[in-house]
């Protein structure tokens, strides 16, 4: 049996990004990360300039509703980016007491942009996919997602985007942006500001239902039933025999034996 919830999931940003971006130039791609296995690999192609994250709880419900992302790219000479993937890795929780849930997922974010744009505003919301019914129990934490989407920070192998990619996506439970809006800019030839919100919503989550919960839920419901019934009944008896409606013999054992 499915039953359904909902619930705005506990997201926080680890503190580790990732920033790859294709140029004209195809032997000088632009990377960015956090990652120092990564920074150390690709230090020849390292063209950020700053990072700044910040994380706002907007109604003091102790859960993020929204991350702001602001990234300056150095662009190298003669070359423009012609499109960029940004991958942020986050922790997401879920505390409802029916399927309390914690997951390594991440923010990805692949656009093709204009080669005269200088800047980049991506405003976003942050959803939660699920391919089958998540399996629950309020007695213990759902981990099965609980992986990074790097599982290896120590090989380079796993830096790889199709690797990556492919990783997140064949996840049950996954997260996906949507309602892109998107502004560009043309200033700037030197540099590129890509600036990002991501918004996170309140979102459905589907799972099967424990037998002892579907009793529980099911003795409530029955015995709501019974009371109703028992009373429309009682009350159509009281009815039709205190108005006489119908023909009936009162037998008295007492009054029988005299």
């Amino acid at each position: 049996m499915r039953d359904v919830f909902y619930e705005t999931p506990d997201v926080r940003f680890k503190g580790k990004y990732l920033f790859i971006a294709p140029t004209d130039n195809t032997t000088h791609p632009i990377a960015c990360s956090s990652y120092p296995i990564y920074m150390k690999y690709m230090k020849s192609y390292l063209g950020c300039s700053y990072m700044k994250i910040r994380e706002t709880d907007k109604n003091n419900d102790n859960k993020i509703d929204e991350i702001s992302l602001e990234l300056k790219v150095n662009l190298p000479k003669s070359s423009k980016m012609h499109s960029f993937t940004l991958i942020i890795p986050v922790e997401l929780k879920l505390h409802s007491p029916q399927c309390p849930l914690e997951m390594q997922t991440g923010i990805i974010l692949q656009k093709e942009i204009h080669k005269k744009s200088s800047s980049l505003l991506v405003v976003a919301n942050m959803d939660v996919k699920q391919n089958s019914p998540l399996y629950c129990s309020h007695k213990r934490i759902n981990t099965d997602f609980n992986h990074s989407l790097i599982t290896d920070e120590g090989d380079l192998k796993q830096f790889k985007l199709n690797n990556i990619l492919e990783q997140h996506y064949e996840k049950n439970l996954t997260t996906t942006i949507s309602n892109i809006y998107t502004i560009g800019e043309e200033k700037n030839k030197d540099i590129f500001l890509l600036k990002i919100k991501i918004r996170y919503t309140e979102q459905k989550f589907i799972y099967k239902s424990r037998f002892t919960q579907i009793i529980k839920w099911a003795w409530i419901q029955y015995y709501s039933i019974y009371i109703v019934i028992y009373y429309v009944t009682n009350h159509i008896k009281n009815y039709i025999f205190d108005n006489r409606l119908v023909l009936y013999y009162e037998q008295n054992p007492l009054k029988m034996n005299k």
